[in-house]
């Protein structure tokens, strides 16, 4: 809400780890990736017995009262409802988690991803053996389970690139309340046709489809 900061100290990203493992043993929610910024989070979600939205719930309130009372303000701390998107391939399961584990890339002075202490990165490929609340094997089996791989494939920039139309576009969506906080079909038509502008003649199919 309003671009605030919200992971102020260590003691809060401890807390909101712990929230995680608390909601995975309530509410049967596998948490696949996550990472934690200065004003949002990312979460790679599965939910087998559904309770999504309970799951989210539980997490956003019971991270969002003491952090209130410790500052001494009321209401919400996100903005909204969260955002939630369907990972319905195994391609798009692999881009998901390369996507959330890049994110500490936008943060200045830059971070290296395997060192970056509020991703759960470090514990694919940094020797950092993974909570009991956090699930490694779905992201590593098409690779193997060869980390050395799996860090290749998150690192390289050109290896997450999408080509589904329909996907793109909530891609687009994704990044521009992230970064911009807006929101809106016309300013993702204005991104899509300025990304048409400098693509390839391949992807510029791909975002021709998109724009229709």
């Amino acid at each position: 809400a309003g671009r605030r900061q919200v992971f102020l100290t260590r003691s809060d990203g401890h807390g909101f780890e712990l929230l995680l493992h608390e909601g995975h043993d309530r509410f049967g929610v596998e948490v696949h990736a996550h990472c934690l910024m200065r004003n949002h989070f990312h979460l790679l979600l599965r939910c087998p017995n559904g309770g999504l939205s309970p799951f989210m719930q539980s997490v956003g309130s019971m991270y969002t009262r003491p952090l209130n009372q410790r500052l001494g303000r009321d209401g919400p701390i996100f903005r909204s409802r969260f955002r939630s998107l369907v990972v319905d391939s195994p391609e798009y399961l692999a881009r998901a988690g390369r996507y959330i584990h890049r994110n500490p890339l936008d943060l200045s002075p830059p971070v290296g991803l395997a060192s970056y202490r509020w991703s759960s990165f470090r514990c694919y490929v940094g020797g950092i053996e993974p909570p009991p609340w956090l699930t490694t094997t779905a992201l590593l089996e098409p690779f193997g389970d060869d980390i050395v791989s799996y860090a290749a494939f998150v690192s390289d920039p050109e290896s997450g690139r999408e080509s589904d139309p329909a996907r793109l576009g909530a891609t687009i969506g994704t990044l521009l309340a992230e970064h911009g906080g807006l929101d809106g079909r016309g300013i993702e038509r204005v991104v899509a046709a300025a990304m048409l502008d400098r693509c390839s003649a391949a992807a510029g199919v791909t975002i021709r489809n998109l724009l229709g």
